[in-house]
C-alpha cells in the first residue's frame, strides 16, 4: 500500500521537476526574444534606409527626366535652327548662281 507521505514526495518531485521545466523553458524562451528584438530594430532601421533611398532616387529620377526633357528641347530647336541655315544657305546660293549666270 501506499503511504500518504509517499504520495506528498511522489508530488513534490513531480512539482519540483515541472518548477525546474518551467525555469529552463523560460530562460530559453528569453534567450530567443533578445534576438528577435534586435532583428526586429535592425528591420526597422532596414526599412527606414530603403524608404530614405527610394525617395532620393526618386528625386534623382525626376531631376533626370527633367533635364532629358530640357535637352530634347533644345535639340528640337538647334534641329530646326539648323535646317533654317541650311534652307537660307540653299536659297543663297541659288540667287548667287542665278546672279552669275546672267
Amino acid at each position: 500500500m501506499f503511504c500518504i507521505s509517499d504520495i506528498h514526495g511522489a508530488i513534490d518531485s513531480k512539482l519540483n521537476i515541472s518548477r525546474a521545466q518551467n525555469a529552463e523553458l523560460s530562460n530559453s524562451l528569453e534567450a530567443l526574444e533578445r534576438p528577435q528584438q534586435e532583428l526586429e530594430k535592425r528591420l526597422a532601421a532596414l526599412q527606414l534606409q530603403h524608404q530614405q533611398d527610394s525617395t532620393k532616387w526618386q528625386t534623382q529620377l525626376d531631376e533626370t527626366d527633367s533635364r532629358n526633357m530640357a535637352l530634347q528641347r533644345e535639340l528640337d530647336e538647334t534641329k530646326t535652327e539648323l535646317s533654317d541655315l541650311t534652307e537660307n544657305y540653299v536659297n543663297t546660293d541659288q540667287e548667287t548662281q542665278s546672279l552669275t549666270d546672267t
